[in-house]
């Protein structure tokens, strides 16, 4: 309960409303018609019960419910984690032309920025070009260059190999 505050009446929490007569009466009688139904067509008389009692019980759980009544909702799946960005990524790189899609190329280039960029590196800075072919080798920055044609999956590879080749750890230079 909520404290009083003056000129109102403390609220209650809610409780359940009880189940009236007409709804257990609804429900028995659907039941005994659902139960002659399924004795005409043949049920044995156990079957028959079975489905009259049935009948009863669902129809009363539900008629409880009333019309405002909302079945709680989900919680929202996981935007971010490894096994959603790994399916991504492999949906992205398998292509019929050989070639990775547009969005692998641009996710592989966010990763050679900031993996360049604890190396004093800038990729999108055509000054510091020379430095990314000296610290990558050639094909690797083919690879990141941001071109009309897309790389192929073992040009992918080896610009991997050669980011992972250039390790995590800062050096010398402004970031």
């Amino acid at each position: 309960m909520t404290p009083a505050v003056p000129g109102r009446r403390a609220s209650r929490p809610r409780q359940r409303a009880p189940r009236s007569w007409a709804q257990v009466t609804v429900s028995a009688v659907v039941g005994v018609l659902a139960g002659a139904l399924v004795h005409v067509l043949g049920a044995a008389p156990a079957h028959v019960a079975l489905t009259a009692v049935a009948v009863l019980v669902v129809g009363t759980l539900l008629g409880g419910l009333g019309h405002d009544a909302q079945l709680p909702r989900l919680p929202p799946p996981e935007r971010s984690g490894s096994r959603r960005e790994v399916s991504e990524l492999a949906w992205m790189l398998t292509s019929r032309s050989g070639r990775v899609g547009p969005g692998f190329h641009r996710r592989l280039r966010e990763a050679a920025r900031a993996r360049l960029a604890l190396h004093g590196l800038d990729l999108a800075d055509p000054a510091q070009d020379a430095d990314v072919r000296a610290r990558l080798g050639d094909a690797a920055a083919d690879t990141l260059a941001a071109g009309d044609r897309l790389p192929t999956e073992p040009q992918v590879a080896r610009c991997l190999e050669a980011l992972e080749r250039l390790g995590t750890t800062r050096t010398g230079g402004t970031v």
